[in-house]
């Protein structure tokens, strides 16, 4: 039987701010749960190395790349306000998603959501539609439409 060359999931924060920190976490954690929503054999996302610095974390999945981890490949955009402060300024941070596998990065320089923690609703860009925040970053909004807004 062959073996299949697995892909490496890279998810990196491009905006080093302590809202980015957090987006990123929350990032890191849903792609978790998506992959065990589809029953990925996807290993923990971690530093490289035990660089707990460092701002991009890695994971190997074996087996074939489900479709929904491939719909987060991109650029995922957030805009949320400062920990501590209800009003101001709202920050745009970036987290990159990327895939690498036999046939090279898999990988979209677009923006493929937009979070919005200020008015808890996410933007999917290549449907156009308003999903709840919470579902979206739990990894557990299904296609078949649940969870979405008006």
């Amino acid at each position: 039987m062959p073996t299949m060359t697995p892909y490496t999931l890279s998810v990196s924060l491009l905006d080093d701010t302590e809202p980015g920190v957090a987006f990123f976490e929350d990032v890191c954690a849903m792609l978790q749960a998506i992959a065990a929503r589809e029953g990925s054999r996807m290993t923990a996302l971690q530093t490289r190395g035990g660089d707990q610095a460092s701002r991009t974390r890695c994971a190997t999945i074996s087996g074939q790349l489900p479709a929904a981890l491939v719909r987060e490949l991109g650029i995922h955009r957030a805009q949320r306000l400062p920990a501590g402060v209800s009003v101001g300024r709202i920050l745009t941070v970036r987290v990159a998603v990327r895939c690498f596998g036999p046939d090279g990065a898999t990988a979209r320089d677009s923006a493929v959501k937009t979070y919005n923690y200020v008015l808890r609703f996410v933007s999917a860009h290549d449907s156009g539609e308003r999903l709840n925040l919470d579902a979206v970053l739990s990894g557990t909004l299904l296609p078949s439409g649940e969870d979405r807004l008006a």
